[in-house]
């Protein structure tokens, strides 16, 4: 805390009082000033203060929820995948809805084509392993 202003500010009124029994405008104006410096300083120091407990304690606390999240998280995930497995285990399966849909006369044009089931899943992997030589030549080109 300053002092300092203060001993000023008692010095000044001190040397007032002693040296005059007159009290002029300015008098009045130079006590005011001290007054005023002396509480602004006061408060300015408690609310730095006080300032500074609060930031302490804000990270002190965060700290400690950061600690005890990293603490639980393991049992959080186990917890979780535990419940995801028993109720997907129990619930009957659904069935997917199709991500693509042909019009009836586009799917007669397939079964029109022999064998098209082998067709269609020949060219299916035939795309897969030629998507998977792709994939081979730009991870080795790296």
């Amino acid at each position: 805390m300053d002092w300092g202003f203060l001993s000023e500010f008692w010095n000044a009124i001190s040397g007032k009082t002693i040296e005059a029994w007159q009290y002029t405008a300015d008098w009045f104006k130079q006590i005011g000033l001290a007054v005023a410096g002396a509480l602004g300083g006061l408060f300015d120091y408690l609310i730095h203060y006080f300032s500074d407990v609060f930031i302490f304690l804000g990270w002190l606390f965060s700290a400690i929820k950061e600690l005890v999240l990293a603490v639980v998280l393991p049992i959080s995930y186990i917890g979780n995948f535990l419940k995801g497995l028993i109720t997907n285990a129990i619930k009957t399966p659904t069935t997917p809805e199709a991500s693509y849909t042909f019009s009836t006369s586009t799917m007669e044009i397939f079964q029109t084509i022999p064998h098209w089931s082998i067709v269609s899943s020949v060219l299916g992997i035939c795309i897969l392993v030629l998507g998977g030589i792709a994939i081979l030549k730009l991870i080795l080109r790296i």
